[in-house]
């Protein structure tokens, strides 16, 4: 008798064992499929990331540039310790995020570094989040396919960035 029960529940834990791979298959497929429909529908509505600022080179150039604000302790994009993030203040189309390690360095996207969003966190909350911050989960972290969103929200180089002319006056909005 005890033998049958014991035989019963590992029977059991086999089928669970099988309903959460497949079930964990059908989400991998869902959330493929998510980030592919996002894809698509973006390369439609191409933004151009040459109408955004670059990012500066190192932490204390982004510290001395008007045109960005530190939001490393008011970001949703959940950064760990020893990264800091900065975002443009200025922009009108699109926003540039730019994230730097302990020492200074800009991260690209795989070292924690930042990337391009086509709405801004901080004027446009919830576009942000179903527009630029949700596909960011979707593809980059459910889905594994974190190619496809850099594709179309890369991070910035710092290749092309033009640090404010001296004594430049630079209007910038203050945020939380």
């Amino acid at each position: 008798m005890g033998r049958t029960i014991w035989k019963q529940r590992i029977s059991n834990l086999d089928l669970m064992k099988r309903f959460a791979e497949k079930s964990a298959d059908i989400n991998k497929k869902f959330f493929k499929e998510s980030c592919d429909k996002w894809a698509a529908k973006e390369r439609l509505q191409m933004m151009s990331t040459q109408q955004l600022l670059a990012c500066p080179c190192n932490l204390n150039m982004a510290r001395n540039d008007g045109r960005f604000f530190n939001e490393t302790t008011s970001s949703p994009s959940g950064k760990h310790n020893n990264i800091f993030c900065w975002r443009t203040t200025v922009e009108k189309v699109g926003d540039q995020q730019c994230c730097y390690g302990g020492t200074g360095e800009l991260l690209s996207y795989a070292e924690g570094g930042g990337s391009t969003s086509r709405f801004s966190p901080t004027r446009q909350p919830l576009h942000y989040m179903l527009q630029d911050y949700w596909p960011k989960i979707v593809c980059d972290k459910l889905a594994n396919n974190t190619s496809v969103y850099l594709q179309l929200r890369p991070t910035d180089d710092c290749s092309s960035y033009v640090p404010p002319k001296q004594g430049a006056r630079v209007l910038c909005k203050v945020f939380p």
